[in-house]
């Protein structure tokens, strides 16, 4: 990467039709890109950015959901053939992981009150007060950190050999390697080529970016 590329300019902001934009933040988010690392140029190792949306389409946000959702709905169909109770469980853990992801992390996002690639900054302005968006693009994140979100995909897996041990099911097979390949390849396909080429909050600078572009290079 050049020198040109780390110092270029920010994407063009692009709205959607869909929703309005919401307020500007210019101060804080001068602020915040001050504090955090933008990832100018490439997002990461095999990804180019993209102009980016002020609020991302709805069919942008349809399809990102898509995938999340399926991933969401054949897990806990996997750990239902445990048994209800565990189900129950796992459908708990995905609502604290939300909540947690609403609350947590979306208030301090640029896309608060927004419309995200996910819907879910303006679902956070509904129940969740505006946080500080140096916090966001000030914090570090780890592979450590993201295990909680690795067991959304890891758990009906595990669920699915104890299933599949006990008695063969077609069904629960197709389902199993349906979630590997939406928690791996959907995932990725759906944030590389849309979700994160797309994003202003990566301009200013995400924890996220940062990990799996260090990640990238590492490979490379």
């Amino acid at each position: 990467m050049n020198g040109a590329a780390l110092h270029a300019e920010p994407n063009p902001v692009r709205t959607s039709r869909w929703s309005s934009p919401g307020p500007s933040d210019g101060n804080m988010y001068a602020v915040a890109r001050m504090k955090g690392k933008a990832g100018q140029g490439r997002f990461w190792v095999g990804m180019e950015t993209g102009e980016c949306y002020e609020n991302y389409p709805w069919w942008a946000v349809a399809l990102c959901n898509l995938v999340s959702q399926a991933i969401y709905g054949l897990g806990a169909f996997i750990v239902y053939q445990l048994g209800w109770i565990w189900m129950a469980i796992y459908l708990v853990y995905l609502l604290v992981l939300e909540i947690r992801l609403l609350g947590g992390h979306c208030v301090h996002c640029y896309y608060y009150g927004k419309a995200c690639a996910f819907g879910k900054g303006r679902l956070s302005a509904l129940f969740f007060k505006r946080g500080d968006p140096g916090r966001f693009s000030g914090k570090r994140i780890t592979w450590l950190s993201m295990i909680p979100d690795i067991l959304v995909g890891l758990v009906p897996i595990i669920a699915g050999i104890i299933v599949l041990v006990r008695g063969f099911s077609w069904t629960v097979l197709v389902a199993m390697i349906s979630v590997l390949l939406l928690a791996t390849a959907g995932s990725g396909a759906v944030r590389n080529s849309l979700a994160c080429r797309h994003c202003r909050q990566r301009e200013l600078g995400c924890p996220a970016e940062q990990l799996f572009r260090k990640a990238g290079s590492q490979e490379s």
